[in-house]
């Protein structure tokens, strides 16, 4: 008795694609139906991939499913196959994000590099990169942003000024204008960095994946391999020193350097344990993270500096999804606290962390919902301002280490109206343990600090962690 075509359709669905495309070589029939089955190419790009169209390679679409399957069949080879689904899945989420909340960023996002560019890098750097870190080049070949390309060829300049190339003496002074933007355009690519970034006092980070060649240009101006060999710089902030993320092409994983006693050291980014034995997939692990937090709404896009609000809006590293962030409601008062872990900027045996706090106070509705049945909306607040604020800094132990007490917030003292915009500040602190937490009140007034409508109260403000996190952006 003969199968049926539906029935050997169905047979076919269940091999791998690599052992369809052997049976197709048995008879005419299964080869014409093998071939001939959209249905089934786009099974095979479904599960394989995890593509649901005909995008090919280049992510612009094929003329059947079945070409696009072997598009990516004959330009990927087999080492990448293992994390090819997982590079597409985490660049399809981080570039969906990017579409509806930041399109610029989306638009500094290159096509993906050649394998024989990917050689030619390795060559230069003289060590072969892992499979997971290659695929997410090949895929997207970093960043192109205004800012980078200014500063690498003024870099380049200087370097060739000192060395008395085109006819400069030696030693001579780098070409003016230092390495300030140059125009408007490129002063906003500072902030276009795909990994996001946040500012405290006077420092601010913003981190851009670099392209495979400007990483491997870096990489050998910095001199990693007298850190460890193989090394390779993988993104950084627009000045590349202020924060970079290497890459261990020998371990596949992913460091950040942070100040040491003794000059750069590098700290984990990612957890070590790969997902398989011998994937070396760290750099891809810490890629998926990201991808995922911005799927899940853990980052928004703000202004990073006050001085340049229209033109600072960047992916903001503070999270605004628990448990990073803490909420708590004192008398309609909200308070929203959230930290981020800050090796760059850590002193040597310490860690720093910059945490965000933001205010605001509900609007009526909102203050009347929690209020015990029969309340009116006379016992609401409609105005409050900030007069002093209490820290408790707790270290690993869970015991009280320091308190602190001020007037005010950063010199401010927020005046809060129901239902209105949201106050929010920066600062910092540093200890010596990885772990510790902070916890605090807030001292507001009714109506304002000038016209005082009743007794002053506090507002709480949860406990968060100070926590050095297994995944650090």
């Amino acid at each position: 008795m003969e199968l049926t075509p539906q029935c050997l359709a169905h047979v076919f669905s269940q091999l791998p694609a690599r052992d369809a495309a052997r049976a197709a070589c048995v008879q005419r029939l299964w080869r014409d139906l093998v071939q001939q089955d959209e249905r089934l190419w786009k099974h095979y790009l479904q599960e394989d991939l995890g593509i649901s169209t005909k995008a090919g390679p280049d992510f612009t679409e094929a003329p059947t499913y079945r070409s696009a399957y072997v598009a990516w069949r004959n330009d990927y080879s087999p080492e990448y196959w293992p994390f090819l689904p997982r590079a597409i899945r985490a660049w399809a989420q981080i570039k969906g994000w990017l579409e509806v909340n930041y399109p610029a960023i989306r638009a500094s996002i290159q096509d993906g590099t050649s394998e024989a560019e990917v050689r030619s890098v390795e060559a230069l750097l003289g060590f072969s990169l892992p499979p997971a870190l290659k695929v997410i080049y090949r895929l997207h070949n970093g960043q192109a942003l205004l800012f980078d390309a200014s500063r690498d060829r003024r870099h380049a300049a200087a370097k060739a000024a000192r060395a008395g190339v085109s006819g400069g003496p030696a030693g001579a002074p780098p070409p003016a204008g230092g390495m300030a933007p140059e125009s408007e355009e490129e002063l906003g690519s500072i902030f276009h960095g795909l990994f996001g970034g946040y500012s405290v006092y006077s420092h601010l980070v913003v981190s851009r994946l670099m392209p495979l060649r400007r990483a491997a240009m870096w990489t050998q101006e910095l001199e990693l391999h007298k850190l460890r060999p193989q090394l390779l710089a993988f993104a950084c902030s627009f000045r590349v020193r202020d924060k970079m993320f290497v890459a261990d092409g020998a371990t596949g994983g992913l460091a950040v350097a942070r100040r040491g006693g003794r000059g750069m050291v590098l700290q984990p980014a990612a957890p070590a344990e790969d997902s398989a034995p011998g994937a070396k997939d760290g750099v891809l692990r810490w890629f998926e993270e990201y991808a995922r937090r911005l799927a899940a709404g853990y980052y928004e896009v703000a202004v990073l500096d006050e001085e340049y609000a229209e033109g600072s809006r960047a992916i903001c590293l503070f999270p605004l999804q628990p448990p990073e962030m803490r909420q708590e409601v004192t008398r309609g008062v909200r308070v929203r606290a959230s930290v981020v872990y800050a090796p760059e900027e850590s002193p040597a045996g310490k860690h720093l962390f910059a945490y965000t706090i933001r205010f605001a106070l509900q609007d009526t509705q909102a203050q009347l919902a929690a209020l015990p049945p029969g309340s009116s909306a006379a016992q609401c607040l409609s105005r409050c301002q900030l007069s002093t604020r209490h820290w408790r800094i707790r270290d690993e132990r869970g015991e009280v280490a320091d308190e602190v007490r001020g007037e005010g917030v950063i010199g401010k003292h927020p005046l809060l109206e129901a239902g209105g915009a949201e106050f929010a500040y920066c600062s910092c602190t540093h200890q010596a343990a990885p772990q510790g937490s902070m916890e605090g009140e807030f001292r507001f007034v009714e109506g304002s600090l000038e016209r005082q409508l009743g007794a002053g109260f506090d507002v709480v403000c949860p406990r968060f962690d100070l926590q050095v996190p297994p995944f650090i952006f």
